[in-house]
């Protein structure tokens, strides 16, 4: 086995592996909407002004958002000849799908506790607003080619029920997804709706989800308590929930035995390539390179997959690879 060294070890991965992001994706069951405003928010451990969210992570593991929303801004845009109805709210992005109405959303990235496992989302939705009717809400327009001859932009395809309120749901789970050892839950929620039959447009001004969670008691052994780590990790979730960082605590070592640290060799530079290129011939080898590191006071050495896959444990090549580290 190879241990890392001081340095840091700069791995080259050769041949071509796919690396699939782990996504432990609620099913499409997991969550359950309710129409009614209930508020049993015992604690409230956080509150962003900015966010307009009420953040909670209780003593039951449960996770508890609030989310406030402002009256939308309703201003009119000409395409082609149509006049058409934009709906914004401040600080939220447009759903862009074509064909149906370009409405704001509020995308959540959520840090989830370490050894979370996430049982059901439960989202209700208080005070629904009735804005008005016979609005012709903006949809989302085919690309157009820039040397087309037809400057009507407008968009005639429509890909929505009229007869139904959209979006049929506010809630939009995107699913879960693990960077190095951190879990972040994704979901959309959209706070306007919009009937097409009678151009009537809604909002919720308030909704509330709640995240049941269970322990699993399985640390993600990609943790490494880095700091870069934890900086990157931060830039990808939303602010309000960066109070969970605290729950993650470095991996034991002896908990995964199998990995580089358990060995005594030391190196600082390791290529991981396929035993045939390992042996190849040819003007410029990687035998050449790794002789070219040692000659420059650098440890190195080659490690082919076939020897990892033998010799290391995982659930397929690529976890192996992560667990040779």
């Amino acid at each position: 086995m190879i241990n890392r060294g001081k340095n840091y070890i700069n791995f080259f991965v050769i041949i071509s592996i796919v690396v699939s992001v782990t996504l432990s994706a609620v099913s499409s069951h997991g969550y359950v909407w309710k129409h009614k405003c209930e508020h049993d928010i015992d604690i409230v451990l956080k509150e962003t002004a900015k966010e307009n969210v009420i953040f909670d992570f209780n003593e039951d593991r449960n996770i508890v958002l609030t989310f406030s929303f402002d009256k939308p801004v309703i201003t009119n845009v000409i395409k082609g000849e149509e006049v058409f109805n934009q709906v914004a709210i401040e600080g939220l992005p447009m759903i862009g799908d074509i064909g149906v109405p370009l409405l704001p959303v509020k995308p959540i990235n959520l840090l989830l506790p370490q050894k979370a496992a996430v049982e059901s989302i439960d989202v209700v939705n208080c005070d629904v607003i009735q804005i008005g009717d016979g609005y012709n809400v903006e949809i989302g327009a085919t690309p157009v080619i820039l040397t087309a001859l037809n400057n009507d932009k407008s968009n005639k395809n429509i890909r929505f029920n009229p007869m139904i309120s959209y979006p049929v749901v506010n809630f939009e789970n995107i699913g879960i997804h693990d960077f190095r050892g951190y879990s972040i839950l994704t979901f959309n929620l959209y706070p306007v709706q919009y009937l097409g039959i009678n151009g009537r447009l809604s909002y919720f001004s308030e909704i509330t989800v709640t995240i049941t969670i269970s322990n699993n008691d399985m640390v993600n052994s990609l943790f490494r308590r880095f700091p870069t780590d934890e900086i990157v990790m931060r830039e990808m979730i939303d602010d309000f929930s960066m109070d969970i960082s605290s729950t993650y605590v470095a991996v034991d070592p002896e908990v995964f035995p199998k990995s580089m640290a358990a060995s005594g060799d030391s190196y600082d530079y390791v290529v991981v390539t396929s035993e045939e290129l390992k042996n190849s011939s040819g003007e410029y080898t990687f035998q050449d390179l790794i002789q070219y590191k040692i000659n420059n006071g650098i440890s190195a050495t080659i490690v082919t997959i076939e020897n990892i896959n033998a010799t290391y444990s995982g659930v397929d090549l690529p976890e192996k690879i992560r667990n040779c580290e």
